[in-house]
Formats: structure tokens, sequence, C-alpha cells
């Protein structure tokens, strides 16, 4: 049984994502709060797996807010779920260690195959955080231009991982064979001095090379 914890500002949405979650017989929502005090109270006298929340519950500074949550439980997985579409926050809190960044228009079905992936330790961000010029996801060229010695392509192709788009698909995006794309791909985590796909996805959005 995995054990969940609910914290969000609106007690309606959370009357609401207890029922999406009650459609798993293997999760149990162990408690839920509004405010951060009641937060704290709830997560110093229940242990869950995972914390789903808006950091608007908090109050105050969303960095903060999650330092201390991270510092305090640092076993427990995170997953922010919010209608906050800025993402002045975000590049932050996933180098602080959250596992997940959805938006609250994601679809019950959505969220819940998101929550799985994130107990099974992958993580999970939302797509609508990287500026794709259409919902096919065509490159956007308005990618900023850092000291990262990345060459155009690789930036391209960088961006295309952090849509999570594979090998094989970017290749065919980009009229280059799969090989090709796995070089791109080692070459940039060679020159950013990461050491896997998440590595990448958490420089790009901390140093500001995608929108």
């Amino acid at each position: 049984m995995r054990t969940l914890c609910l914290a969000d500002s609106h007690r309606l949405f959370i009357d609401g994502l207890k029922e999406i979650l009650r459609q798993r017989k293997d999760w149990q929502v162990l408690g839920s709060a509004v405010t951060r005090l009641e937060l704290n109270t709830l997560l110093r006298h229940k242990s869950p797996d995972m914390l789903i929340v808006d950091y608007l519950v908090s109050g105050q500074n969303p960095v903060e807010f999650i330092a201390s949550i991270r510092s305090l439980y640092p076993d427990m997985r995170i997953l922010v779920l919010t209608s906050d579409q800025g993402t002045k926050f975000f590049g932050r809190m996933l180098a602080l260690g959250i596992h997940g960044y959805l938006m609250k228009n994601v679809t019950s079905q959505e969220l819940l195959r998101s929550i799985t992936k994130i107990l099974e330790g992958e993580l999970e961000i939302t797509t609508q955080l990287f500026n794709f010029s259409d919902e096919t996801g065509v490159y956007n060229p308005k990618l900023r231009q850092q000291n990262h010695n990345l060459t155009a392509r690789e930036l391209q192709v960088l961006q295309y991982i952090a849509q999570e788009f594979s090998n094989q698909e970017i290749g065919k995006l980009l009229h280059l064979s799969t090989g090709t794309i796995d070089t791109h791909r080692k070459n940039i985590i060679s020159k950013l001095g990461v050491k896997n796909t998440v590595g990448l996805i958490k420089y790009a959005i901390y140093n500001n090379l995608i929108d």
C-alpha cells in the first residue's frame, strides 16, 4: 500500500482529488491540509510516501517552502500540482529535489499515470513548461543563448529531450539518424557535466536554456 498526503488552499479541490485517487485501491490518502500549519501537523504525525501539494498553500516564498519540506522529510516524494503557470520558481524547486510538477488542468488519468511513475522513481514534469510552437512539439527557436558551448543543433535536440521525445522520434522530426541523435545526446551530457537525462532537464530549466 502506497500512502499519500494532500495540501491545497481549496478544500473543494482536495475533495475532488481524493475521489480521483480512490480509483487506485493500492493507494491510501492519510490526510489533507488547507494551510501551512495544518500541513506541518499532518506531516509530523504521518509518514506518507508522497505529498501532493500546491505551494500556494504555504503563504510564503515557494522555494523556501519546498526547501523546508525537503529538509524535514528527505525520503518523501513531492509532486507539485498547481495552477500557477509561471516558471519563476520551478528551476530552483527542481534543483531542491521535487519529483514532479504538474498543472491542475491535467486529466484524471494523466494524474494517476504521473503519480504511478513518481512512486516508481521517475521524474514527471508538465510539458506546458516548455515553449513549443504548436501542439505537435515543433521546435521553437526562441531558445536562449548562454555560455554553455552547445551548438544550435544540440540546443534543438536538448529542447526535444526536455519534452521527453525518444532518440528515434527526435531523429524523425529532424530528419537525422537515431545514431546521430544519440551522439548529440552524449555530447550534450558531456558538455553540461550532468549524468543522465534527468540531469539534462534540471540543468536546462535551472539555467534558463528553455522557456
